[in-house]
């Protein structure tokens, strides 16, 4: 069976598959290794902050306002679903090639993006 792929379009939405490294030193979005999207946030992982950070982030890089980022499953882990409704994917993660040369051996690798 394959894993999921970190970018799925499901009609007029996007759906994400994140790992999510709090506490960085500033808010980036990595890019896709395996079958996740990774993104660090400066905000750290207390009272949802890391997790409220990440929406904003991804609102703004998908160009759509925050009310259109849905947590859909991991408020309180670092591995986290989303729906970006009515979002662009952007070119660099549409043309994004399979990198696992991270360290995300539990991630079971996959494709950038399934249309």
């Amino acid at each position: 069976m394959t894993e999921a792929p970190a970018i799925r379009r499901d009609g007029d939405s996007l759906l994400l598959r994140v790992k999510v490294r709090p506490g960085a030193k500033r808010d980036r979005i990595l890019g896709v290794r395996g079958a996740l999207l990774h993104v660090e946030v400066a905000a750290v992982a207390a009272d949802g902050r890391a997790t409220e950070r990440l929406l904003h982030v991804l609102a703004e890089r998908f160009g759509v306002a925050r009310s259109r980022v849905e947590l859909l499953s991991g408020a309180h882990s670092r591995w986290k679903r989303l729906r970006v409704v009515g979002g662009v994917l952007p070119a660099e993660l549409a043309a994004a090639p399979d990198d696992d040369g991270g360290d995300d051996s539990d991630d079971g690798g996959g494709g950038a993006v399934r249309r």
